[in-house]
């Protein structure tokens, strides 16, 4: 039978749990209870064309030494804002961000991308490839579907940015 998570879904950190009769925390593929919120593009090009592959937590975090442009950390600082807010251009202007942050070139003035690999992506399908790899350690955890989620978000976050972390779980494949 599917179960059902809690997600705390961290700036930094991110964290899952399961409620069985006392709350455990889930260890990830690496045995770790906390995944890196960290995500890194890695892109080659060989006979068969260009590949590539998303690598989220630990290892992310281990390859931002190597590629700090194509290695994003903090998109949940992005969830649900657009380029011109006050808070993403105060960040922009201290440097915060090795990779590249901009406007989403199909998106609206409300909209936003990061840029892994040459490709823009939102904060949204940033942050499912970290609830996705929280899914599927669960999944070989528990050798059974997860499919459901209470993901946390901040008390001052506002509902576009409540809305982007629902749109993020939905990318990753969980209801909220």
């Amino acid at each position: 039978m599917a179960k059902a998570i809690g997600i705390d879904l961290g700036t930094t950190n991110s964290v899952v749990g399961l409620k069985v009769l006392e709350t455990r925390i889930i260890p990830n593929a690496e045995g770790e209870e906390l995944t890196p919120s960290v995500v890194c593009f890695q892109g080659r090009s060989g006979l068969l064309g260009r590949t590539r592959q998303f690598v989220v937590g630990r290892h992310a975090l281990e390859w931002m030494q190597q590629d700090p442009s194509n290695t994003i950390v903090s998109i949940k600082r992005l969830m649900g804002r657009s380029f011109s807010d006050e808070d993403v251009q105060r960040l922009l202007r201290e440097g915060r961000y090795s990779y590249e942050i901009k406007p989403l070139e199909s998106g609206s003035q409300q909209s936003i991308a990061v840029v892994l690999g040459g490709e823009e992506y939102t904060p949204e399908q940033i942050s499912a490839k970290i609830l996705e790899k929280i899914r599927q350690d669960c999944e070989a955890q528990f050798d059974d579907a997860v499919d459901h989620a209470v993901v946390t978000v901040p008390a001052y976050f506002n509902d576009k940015q409540k809305h982007a972390t629902r749109i993020a779980a939905a990318l990753s494949g969980l209801k909220v």
